[in-house]
C-alpha cells in the first residue's frame, strides 16, 4: 500500500501493469485484471489506474471518502466501513488499530527474541574466540619450552661427546708422544753407531776388531721395538629424519 508503481505486472510479471487493486494492493496487467475479476472472492475488488503511493498521506478510501477503520485479513488491505460491507462481506476482518497493535506486538516480540538470541550467539563467539586464542598462546608457549628443553639436551649431549673425544685424544696423543720419543732415541743411537762405523775406515784391523765388537754390543743392547697399534677415531653420524624430529614433540589437534 505504500509501494511505488512498477512497470511489470505483479501477478504474472510478464505484462505491463496499468491497474491497481485497492483491496490486494497490487498492480495488474489487463489480462490479470480480467482474471481477477472473474474469481468469486475478488470479483468486487476495486481497480484504479494508479497505486496510492503513500497511505499515510491518504488515510481515506478514495472511492467512498471514508476513513480506513478495518483490516481485511483475507485480502491483506485496509478498508473503510462501506467497503467492509460491500466488497469484503464475510471476509476475516479486524479493527485497524487492533491489527496494528497486534502486528506491532508480534514484531516487537520477534525482534526482541531474535535480538536476545543474537546477543547470546555473539557472546558465545566472543567467549569462544577468547578461549581459542588462550589455547593457541598456551600451545605456542609449551612448544617453545619443549624446543628450548630439547635444544639444551642436545647441547649437553654434544658437549659430553666432545669432552669424551678430547679426553681420548689427549690420552692417546700422550702415549704416541712417548712411543715416538722412545723410537727417536733408538734411532739416534743407531745413527751414532753408524757414524762411528764410518769413522773407523782408517783404523787398523787390530784396532778395528775390538771396536766392532763394542759397537755390536751396543746394537744388541738396543730394544727391538715394534710400532704399537695406532689408535683410531670415527664418529658415526646418525641419520635423523623429519619423522624423528616430529616424534620429539607432542601432537597438535585441531577441531
Amino acid at each position: 500500500m505504500a509501494q511505488a508503481a512498477s512497470d511489470a505486472c505483479e501477478i504474472c510479471e510478464g505484462g505491463t501493469s496499468h491497474h491497481y487493486c485497492q483491496e490486494c494492493d497490487q498492480m495488474f496487467c489487463d489480462n490479470c485484471k480480467n482474471s481477477h475479476l472473474r474469481i468469486k472472492t475478488t470479483k468486487n475488488h476495486t481497480f484504479l489506474n494508479e497505486r496510492i503511493v503513500n497511505q499515510k498521506e491518504k488515510p481515506f478510501c478514495s472511492e467512498h471518502d471514508e476513513p480506513f477503520i478495518f483490516n481485511c485479513v483475507d485480502c491483506d488491505t485496509v478498508v473503510c466501513q462501506i467497503c467492509a460491507v460491500k466488497k469484503h462481506n464475510r471476509h476475516n476482518m479486524s479493527g485497524l488499530k487492533e491489527s496494528v497493535l497486534k502486528l506491532k506486538g508480534q514484531l516487537e516480540h520477534v525482534v526482541e527474541s531474535r535480538s536476545t538470541a543474537l546477543r547470546n550467539d555473539i557472546q558465545q563467539i566472543k567467549q569462544g574466540s577468547k578461549v581459542y586464542k588462550g589455547d593457541a598462546q598456551s600451545a605456542i608457549k609449551i612448544i617453545s619450552e619443549d624446543a628450548t628443553r630439547l635444544k639444551d639436551l642436545i647441547d649437553a649431549k654434544a658437549k659430553a661427546l666432545i669432552k669424551s673425544v678430547k679426553g681420548n685424544e689427549v690420552r692417546n696423543c700422550d702415549i704416541l708422544s712417548t712411543v715416538y720419543s722412545e723410537f727417536m732415541d733408538i734411532f739416534n743411537k743407531i745413527n751414532k753407531v753408524k757414524k762411528t762405523i764410518t769413522d773407523t775406515n782408517n783404523m787398523s784391523d787390530v784396532a778395528l776388531l775390538p771396536k766392532i765388537k763394542q759397537l755390536q754390543a751396543q746394537i744388541d743392547r738396543l730394544e727391538n721395538k715394534k710400532v704399537p697399534g695406532m689408535p683410531t677415531f670415527k664418529y658415526n653420524r646418525k641419520q635423523i629424519s623429519q619423522n624423528d624430529i616430529e616424534n620429539l614433540f607432542g601432537r597438535v589437534s585441531y577441531r
